[in-house]
């Protein structure tokens, strides 16, 4: 029976297990579709170079047959009453199957002799007003649909143009003939069967590299860091060199960021104690005191501001000064020294009463606080305010 740990350190070699059979499955996979798609490419290639070769062939016999019929006599293409005219004995001896027809025809588009192939008709064309004297060719349309090349020329009887001659032919088409499948079906079996080769070559050169994925996979399953001791060939040494020294490089910049995060947690350490201690004395002293930063902002405030000015401690530190500032002359003095960023005096002091139940007089006294770096320019302002109104009353008895 297996603990809760136990198994679940099993299912998880399963999955690992798992994951890598498939990942090998992955490639023979992609290895067998890639074969497939390189046969298929292949073929396509050499039938459209099959075509291409095909309708160039076509042309130079389209060509050369329309000059050599040209070149016979009229009356010898003519179709004679009671025997075959030379037009069909010459297109019953092509045997192609891209021959369409072969026509005599008139300036009247009457047709005079023609061969053609079944279900194939001469289409109908109007001439030019000022007929050709040389070979020429166009691409025409049947009534069935099949575009068909026609090599057109002249015939001639005394002198003048009796007829035209028309070859047409029909473009080839990419299909697989019988006589083609044994080598096609040979090409493709040759293809796929270096698809296993290749498989067991790619496995034998990524061995290494899949060792090395098992000891680490073992070593994160064991939770335990140790040194792996891999054993690769001449190929796969200066890689292994770069990823170890990768693996370093990556190792001290780790250690080096803890590093400087420990100085850091030391030192917001030593400035949140200087800081607790600095407030503490600001705290334990009988004026109130307020530090301004260089726009203006309350960023520390001592409790005895509450009592001495009569408003609520987190109102001077998250409000705005004229939010809990009420006083006129109060307010006027201090906010002289908001936004200040350089000091214009080393100190000042300024003597005001607040009126309210009890008449008080406040001294109100100002001391710029200096860059470390810049003697000129000011972090903020600290704000003294000390209640001297028995001191006053003193003086005027």
């Amino acid at each position: 029976m297996l603990t809760g740990h136990k198994k679940i350190r099993f299912e998880k070699m399963f999955d690992v297990k798992h994951l890598r059979f498939r990942g090998n499955d992955r490639l023979g996979l992609a290895m067998i579709v890639a074969s497939l798609f390189a046969i298929t490419l292949i073929v396509l290639a050499l039938l459209w170079n099959q075509k291409e070769n095909r309708a160039a062939q076509i042309r130079v016999q389209g060509v050369s047959l329309a000059r050599m019929l040209s070149g016979l006599p009229y009356e010898q293409l003519i179709t004679v009453q009671g025997r075959h005219g030379l037009l069909s004995t010459i297109f019953q001896s092509q045997n192609d199957p891209n021959f369409a027809y072969a026509a005599i025809i008139d300036a009247d588009n009457n047709l005079i002799s023609v061969a053609s192939a079944p279900g194939i008709t001469v289409p109908p064309i109007d001439w030019p007003d000022r007929p050709v004297g040389w070979l020429s060719d166009r691409s025409l349309v049947t009534s069935n649909g099949a575009i068909v090349t026609e090599f057109y020329t002249p015939l001639y009887a005394d002198d003048s143009i009796a007829a035209y001659l028309r070859l047409g032919y029909k473009l080839p088409g990419m299909g697989v003939s019988l006589e083609q499948l044994p080598f096609l079906a040979t090409l493709a079996l040759i293809i796929f069967l270096l698809t296993p080769l290749f498989y067991f070559l790619i496995r034998n050169e990524v061995r290494p590299l899949r060792e090395a994925s098992d000891k680490i996979t073992t070593i994160i399953e064991s939770e335990q860091f140790r040194q792996i001791e891999l054993q690769v060939p001449g190929e796969f040494n200066s890689f292994m060199d770069r990823f170890i020294a990768f693996v370093d490089f990556a190792k001290q910049r780790i250690e080096n960021l803890e590093i400087d995060q420990e100085k850091l947690v030391t030192t917001q350490n030593l400035i949140t104690y200087s800081k607790s201690r600095i407030e503490n004395v600001l705290e334990a002293i009988p004026e109130a005191v307020l530090v301004l930063d260089q726009s203006g902002i309350v960023s520390y405030a001592n409790r005895r501001i509450s009592t001495l000015l009569g408003v609520s401690h987190s109102d001077v530190m998250n409000g705005n000064l004229a939010d809990w500032c009420v006083n006129e002359k109060l307010f006027e003095v201090i906010s002289r020294y908001a936004g200040k960023s350089v000091a214009t005096r080393l100190s000042e002091t300024t003597r005001l009463d607040i009126g309210g139940e009890k008449k008080r007089n406040l001294a109100v006294k100002a001391y710029p606080l200096f860059s470390p770096k810049n003697s000129l320019e000011m972090y903020g302002t600290l704000i003294v305010i000390r209640d001297v109104t028995r001191e006053m009353a003193a003086q005027r008895k």
